[in-house]
């Protein structure tokens, strides 16, 4: 019983190491990472990246988990780039193995900062430099909860995208003469999931729901500038200058159900199958708005012996730009069974997931309309003179797109273990899809118009891995991914063949 009980307090103690050290290494894949969670276990076996148990924990399938897991995995390269990941996941069996609870997370960080400085002024004006910071910091946690043996609650959030800030002085020749300016820009995803997931013997349906905050995306800029001629109280001119600009971007916020069935069906080399259904879209699309203004008050005084003058000009610009009638809708249907064959005395093994399935995107873009806005005034030192005015214009065509692109998709993956401490793993996954598109435009001189194209889409991916098994709880996992994406005439330009999207290392440990 103290063995346990110290078997439990050193696993607790790593676990807590690694998360500090984990939330210490923040990075900017957030899809990657929401990926790597939901690897089904069989999947594993193409793409050997973990172990079975915290694959199960990763898949929301943690029905059969009875046994306390820890696993960690390290990954230096990630997506083609120097972006270093932390995952750590760890379950622990509760009320006797009545409940589970279990975590799931891949974590990664990506921030700089630097000094700003204009290089007219910074060897003049050291004191005055700016700073900055660009965080790319991204994140994806899952914590999970059997409850009992036929129902599990799964949630998850993640983070990615980058935010940069720069504050400093674009000239400074005194305090009366300077340029100050900030400018921000942020681009950045969220991601909340909460899934249920069901048991009936051996069937399992998953529930997950989420929510998608896309492309939250802002660009503002300030800058504020005074200039004057300074002689005295009594005598001199001044100019207060601020202007910027705010562009909110297209940030729809989407509702995402994608529910998930699978059974067991035994025939021949085939051991179940899977249904999948994802059906996202916008229920919040915020208009896409740009706003640009300038404000200019110019302050002057004018002494003689005789009178003193007193002048003020206010000059208030701004546009706005909007565009109406956003809308995004994405649907997926998907089936394939699990092959799996077994060769000498089951030292050898092939697995295959074919997959078929159609996509549907649809996505509406609006009419756009530009606003300028001018509220000015003149004084004198004896009469106020307004100048205000106000006009809009409408521009850009009416946009509707549809694309329906039937698909298929066959994983094949195959493990040798020729020895009980040892196994290689190698797979090899190609997608094949026929992407059709239609554009139908209702231009704003009227009139309208249809546009019909088609073409090939194709991807490949390649994995890697070797195991080793110390004892019967101890593993430690080698794996690499490469892959490529082939062009077609409706794709973009990819990535060759020899790019490697991931590789490292993974310990697992289970009491």
């Amino acid at each position: 019983m103290k063995n346990i009980s110290k078997k439990i307090l050193t696993t607790i103690t790593i676990l807590f190491i690694t998360s500090a050290y984990s939330f210490a290494q923040l990075s900017a894949n957030m899809q990657t990472m929401i990926n790597n969670l939901d690897m089904s276990a069989k999947k594993r076996a193409t793409a050997g990246e973990f172990s079975s148990d915290s694959d199960k924990l990763n898949a929301k399938n943690v029905f059969d988990l009875n046994r306390t897991i820890f696993s960690a995995g390290y990954v230096p390269n990630l997506n083609s780039s120097s972006n270093q990941v932390i995952q750590a996941f760890f379950g622990v069996p509760i009320l006797n193995n009545a409940m589970y609870f279990g975590f799931a997370g891949a974590y990664a960080m990506s921030e700089t900062r630097s000094d700003y400085a204009n290089e007219s002024i910074a060897a003049n004006s050291p004191n005055y430099l700016g700073k900055k910071v660009t965080n790319a910091s991204s994140f994806a946690i899952r914590p999970v909860l059997k409850i009992n043996d036929m129902v599990s609650i799964h949630y998850m959030i993640a983070r990615g995208g980058t935010k940069s800030t720069i504050k400093g002085y674009s000239y400074f020749t005194n305090d009366r003469n300077y340029s100050v300016m900030t400018n921000s820009t942020a681009n950045t995803d969220w991601v909340h999931e909460i899934a249920v997931g069901l048991m009936f013997g051996e069937m399992k349906l998953n529930i997950p729901i989420a929510v998608y905050i896309e492309n939250n995306n802002y660009i503002k800029n300030y800058s504020k500038t005074i200039s004057g001629n300074f002689i005295n109280e009594t005598n001199y001119s001044n100019t207060e200058t601020i202007a910027g600009n705010t562009n909110g971007g297209y940030s729809p916020i989407s509702l995402v159900l994608s529910p998930e069935f699978s059974m067991p069906l035994v025939s021949g080399p085939m051991t179940g199958i899977t249904v999948g259904l994802v059906l996202g879209f916008d229920v919040y699309n915020p208009f896409k708005k740009t706003t640009a203004y300038t404000n200019t008050i110019t302050d002057s005084i004018t002494s003689t012996s005789a009178a003193s003058t007193t002048n003020r000009t206010t000059d208030n610009k701004s546009t706005v730009i909007t565009e109406d009638k956003m809308f995004g809708m994405d649907f997926d249907i998907n089936f394939y069974p699990t092959l799996q064959w077994s060769l000498s005395d089951n030292r050898v093994q092939l697995i295959m997931e074919p997959k078929v399935g159609v996509k549907l995107n649809v996505s509406n873009r609006g009419n756009r309309t530009t606003t300028y806005k001018v509220d000015g005034n003149t004084y004198d030192g004896a009469t106020d003179t307004p100048n205000s005015s106000e006009n809009a214009t409408i521009s850009q065509n009416k946009i509707s797109t549809v694309t329906t692109t039937p698909y298929v998709s066959l994983p094949i993956g195959t493990v040798l273990r020729p020895v009980n401490w040892f196994e290689f793993r190698a797979g090899l996954s190609y997608s094949l899809g026929f992407e059709m598109k239609n554009i139908s435009t209702e231009y704003l001189a009227g009139g309208k118009s249809k546009k019909f194209s088609y073409g090939f889409t194709s991807s490949m991916e390649l994995f890697t891995g070797i195991g080793f098994i110390i004892g019967e709880d101890f593993f430690i996992d080698l794996f690499l991914a490469a892959g490529t994406r082939f062009a077609g005439s409706t794709t973009t330009t990819g990535k060759t063949i020899f790019d490697i999207d991931a590789w490292g290392a993974q310990l697992s440990y289970r009491l």
